[in-house]
């Protein structure tokens, strides 16, 4: 089903002051004054470490505040002599650990994030490798198969997501083929209402992001707030038309389109069809949702009209209607449900009584990013985060502690804890202790080096998981004995 937005007054720019802060906060939360995160993998040591981009004028800090493992590197001095932003200088691995996590906290929930990360090999270790492959998690669910084929190419791959609790990771997975590294990480607070069909369940991650009308350099930050990259497409079988009058955006724009994205536009060379080519790359998914925008950049004549069908994969979409754009107005056709097909395609096909061809502004193309695991229980996690920092604990303990199952964290596993954690906050609505919490972790691994699972519900143990929710829905803790006792102090492990 595909859906359009139309214009009905221009947008108050307000909704931006949600995320205004007074000053940059470095090494905090956040690196801009609309709450933007700007990490530089690898630069520096020091927590506090910071610099402005002169290109964009965006600050980008240390990651380390941000995550616990890796190693850093510079690039080799010959790729460094190519003029490159300082974010590629320097790159984080982690030749250790099957999974290692950024951890971004004090998220707003239900609020929508644009999150990007970016590679750039640059032989950093001296190996010349023709191809390093890894997976990127998004908090529990599979994000990207990154593959990188050039040292000397940039990569990055972009996801739009709805935060389910105040926390988000981005995880880097070893599938053994290469060592995964990774040289920047952004993150950009989005409104509630922009890209309708993300939600909880359903992220976007982005196949290709067209400004159909430009030439030149893509346009990003500060041109669009959001700092989305509009490139070039490049057709010969297109010409391009421009405005130098405002596009308007709706009161209820969904897409927030930046106006010199909307002042250029493409129409075919002697035809009534336009098509577009989807690019896919290696680790893209097959499911795909398409948003094109559309403004009549100029006024028709009393005998002109412009109509025409649009069609994602082959299917015809929008009910079968015709769509006809309006004068400098801002509308966007989005489809509101993944479109799979053997072929990958955009066409645009003029109806038989229109006397103008299709036109097109902009385009974005999405793969789906169905989010079917469940994390664990955030209060969980808080509780275990407290408890490795309070212990000092030596192990890869990143992202979410139980789930995806195969990279629990180490010496964990998710039914013995859940029980403490659960008898510890029986007593009180209040966060437990961390005494309360140890002295039920003692309690239950007792009890579990005693008793087999048919004794466990004898004595209403697991009666006591069932209660506070079903196994299969609510993933929870328990680790060894040897990773947290009354005699492991802050420097244990």
């Amino acid at each position: 089903m595909l859906k359009s937005s139309r214009n009905m007054a221009v947008i108050p720019c307000s909704i931006l002051l949600l995320f205004s802060v007074v000053a940059v906060q470095v090494g905090g939360l956040f690196t801009d004054g609309l709450g933007f995160i700007y990490l530089d993998c690898g630069y520096g040591r020091d927590a506090q470490a910071y610099y402005v981009d002169q290109s964009s004028g965006i600050t980008y800090v240390s990651d380390a505040p941000y995550i616990d493992s890796g190693e850093i590197h510079n690039i080799s001095s010959v790729d460094a002599l190519v003029k490159l932003p300082q974010r590629f200088l320097t790159v984080r691995s982690f030749p250790s650990g099957a999974r290692n996590c950024y951890t971004f906290k004090s998220m707003t929930p239900r609020l929508k994030y644009l999150i990007r990360a970016s590679f750039l090999y640059g032989n950093y270790d001296s190996k010349n490798s023709s191809s390093v492959q890894f997976d990127l998690h998004l908090d529990v669910n599979f994000w990207k198969t990154m593959t990188v084929t050039s040292r000397k190419v940039s990569y990055y791959t972009e996801t739009i997501m709805e935060a389910t609790t105040d926390l988000i990771s981005v995880c880097l997975v070893n599938t053994g083929r290469g060592t995964p590294f990774i040289s920047s990480l952004q993150l950009r607070p989005l409104n509630r209402t922009i890209y309708p069909v993300v939600n909880a369940s359903l992220s976007l991650i982005l196949s290709s992001r067209f400004d159909m009308g430009l030439t030149g350099e893509p346009v990003r930050f500060p041109s669009d707030p959001h700092d989305r990259i509009w490139n070039p497409y490049a057709d010969t079988s297109l010409t391009k038309t421009s405005t130098n009058l405002p596009v308007e955006n709706p009161v209820d724009d969904h897409f927030e389109v930046p106006l010199v994205v909307m002042n250029t536009a493409v129409v075919p060379v002697n035809s009534n069809k336009m098509e577009l080519s989807l690019l896919t790359e290696p680790g893209d998914l097959d499911e795909y949702y398409a948003v094109l925008h559309f403004s009549e950049l100029k006024p028709l004549l009393q005998n002109e009209s412009r109509q025409f069908f649009v069609y994602l994969g082959g299917t015809l979409l929008n009910d079968a209607k015709p769509f006809t754009p309006d004068y400098l107005s801002s509308s966007a056709v989005y489809s509101t449900n993944p479109t799979s097909a053997p072929t990958h395609y955009i066409s645009l096909v003029a109806t038989s009584d229109s006397t103008l061809p299709p036109i097109l502004n902009a385009a974005e193309v999405f793969s789906a990013m169905q989010n079917t695991i469940v994390p664990s229980d955030s209060r969980n996690v808080d509780a275990m985060v407290a408890i490795k920092g309070t212990y000092a604990v030596k192990r890869n303990w990143m992202g979410d502690p139980c789930m995806p199952k195969a990279y629990a964290w180490d010496g964990l596993n998710c039914t013995i804890a859940y029980v403490a954690l659960n008898c510890a906050m029986q007593s009180s609505t209040k966060r437990p202790t961390m005494t309360e919490v140890v002295m039920q972790l003692k309690e239950s691994l007792a009890l579990q080096s005693n008793l087999d699972e048919t004794q466990l519900e004898d004595r209403n143990t697991l009666k006591l998981l069932k209660e506070h929710g079903e196994m299969h829905q609510i993933s929870t803790f328990e680790f060894e004995c040897a990773s947290i006792s009354d005699k492991d102090g802050p420097s244990a492990r």
